[in-house]
Order: structure tokens, then C-alpha cells, then sequence
């Protein structure tokens, strides 16, 4: 017998951290980019960090659901220290769930 699929609620915590953590290292980038990154903005590295890390717990524990390859899994991890990496990740993970779930 195969695992169970992946829930509804594992999907969409990965998709939320990615979104999240994808969007805050944007911010970041930018910030950094156009100068602004004052005492005020400096929290901005910090909840980014954060949510990467977050981002990459959610990402192991579905992708050991999955049970995808060893370079997939690595890909999805490391995608967390590319600025777009993690929503191209999100995009990838999701059609992976989806494509597990019609299999099943």
C-alpha cells in the first residue's frame, strides 16, 4: 500500500511559507537596492531568514511525502536562497501533489 496523499493542509502551509518567504526576500532585495534599508526597515532580513527557514521545514516534510527524487528534493530546499527560487518551487511541488493525488 502506497502513503496516504499529501493533505490539503501540508499544501497549503508549503504554498503560504513560499509565498512568504519568497516575497520577503524580494522586499528585501529591493530595500537594499534602492537604499532605504534604515533602522526601521533593518527587521526586514530577520523575518525573511525566518520564513525561509520555515519555508524549508515545510518544504523537507512534504517533499518526504512525495517521495521524490534526491536532486528534487535538494532543488526545492536550496530554491529557499533564490529570490524567485522559492515560487518557482511552490509552482512544482503543487503540480506534484496535484499529479500524486490523481494518481491515487
Amino acid at each position: 500500500m502506497g502513503r496516504a496523499p499529501v493533505g490539503r493542509g501540508a499544501l497549503l502551509a508549503f504554498r503560504a511559507t513560499a509565498w512568504a518567504s519568497g516575497g520577503l526576500t524580494l522586499l528585501t532585495y529591493a530595500a537594499a537596492y534602492v537604499g532605504v534599508l534604515h533602522a526601521e526597515l533593518s527587521v526586514i532580513p530577520v523575518f525573511s531568514g525566518f520564513l525561509a527557514l520555515l519555508y524549508v521545514i515545510a518544504a523537507v516534510r512534504l517533499s518526504l511525502r512525495l517521495r521524490l527524487p534526491a536532486r528534487t528534493k535538494i532543488l526545492v530546499v536550496l530554491a529557499a536562497w533564490v529570490p524567485l527560487g522559492t515560487f518557482l518551487a511552490e509552482r512544482k511541488m503543487t503540480r506534484m501533489v496535484r499529479a500524486a493525488a490523481a494518481v491515487q
